[in-house]
């Protein structure tokens, strides 16, 4: 299921997002769009908004997918332009500004750049099965033109910015992109899988159907020194807020103190979630 919070947001719209200012018919209708295949994505999103899943039917093609769209509106679409402004790449927000009128003098609190990198390859990722030489190297790929917010993306994907591209059309923009394979491409997948649309889901399960016989993952990897069950208990007591915790449980369990950083950034073992008795 995706995350609810808007730094997912932000990457996603940073893909599929659009900012409209209003109609010379109605000078208060404002708007920010969203239009995908994916309904439960979409229909997330239209949540988020406290707004309406609309279904447009293709009427191009009979086989072409069913496209979907959430829309905020009126003032609650210039709350949220207000509200994204500062997580947003450079071509958003120069658009925002340009929607609005003015530059949003918005903050970004508490920004989770893993949350905002899960968003973004919902929107314009790629997960693809190795070629038939090389199985047991799956592949993460995002391509896209605004280089600034790849260079955001690489890191995080333990990669660096390619490119720039030519596109078969002259003046189309050049294109940038991110892409990593292997083993930690597969621990990605599967640390973001809970967290991304079922399309999304589909695509990382395929990827991953034959990297599976090489490498476990979870308890199952050859290197693990925790379960699941131990994971969660960790994610537990981490949950309380009580300074030193991470410190304790680091003793406890003979890890590096880095390692229970990464369980409560959800670098790793992201597949192991707390549900509402845990906490």
């Amino acid at each position: 299921m995706p995350i609810n919070s808007i730094s997912w947001l932000a990457g996603y719209l940073e893909g599929e997002g659009t900012f409209l200012a209003p109609p010379p018919s109605n000078s208060s209708l404002y708007r920010v769009r969203v239009t995908a295949t994916d309904e439960d994505v979409v229909a997330h999103v239209a949540a988020t908004f406290g707004s309406q899943l609309v279904t447009i039917k293709n009427q191009r093609k009979e086989h072409w997918s069913t496209i979907y769209e959430a829309t905020s509106r009126g003032r609650y679409a210039i709350a949220w332009m207000q509200r994204l402004y500062p997580y947003m790449g450079q071509r958003r927000q120069e658009k925002i500004e340009l929607v609005l009128g003015y530059k949003p003098t918005t903050t970004a609190d508490n920004v989770n750049e893993r949350e905002w990198l899960i968003g973004l390859l919902e929107g314009e990722g790629s997960f693809m099965k190795g070629p038939p030489s090389e199985p047991n190297k799956p592949r993460i790929q995002v391509q896209m033109t605004d280089l600034d917010v790849l260079e955001r993306a690489a890191p995080l994907l333990y990669s660096k910015v390619l490119g720039p591209f030519k596109r078969k059309n002259e003046n189309a923009k050049l294109q940038y992109a991110v892409k990593i394979r292997g083993k930690k491409a597969a621990d990605l997948m599967k640390e973001m899988r809970p967290h991304m649309g079922i399309r999304r889901q589909q695509q990382i399960d395929a990827a991953l159907e034959n990297f599976e016989y090489r490498y476990g993952f979870g308890s199952t990897h050859s290197r693990a020194k925790l379960t699941e069950d131990d994971v969660r208990y960790i994610k537990r007591e981490l949950a309380k807020g009580i300074k030193g915790t991470g410190s304790r449980l680091a003793r406890e369990f003979n890890l590096d103190p880095k390692n229970i950083t990464w369980i409560k950034q959800g670098k790793t073992w992201g597949h192991v979630t707390l549900d509402d008795s845990d906490v």
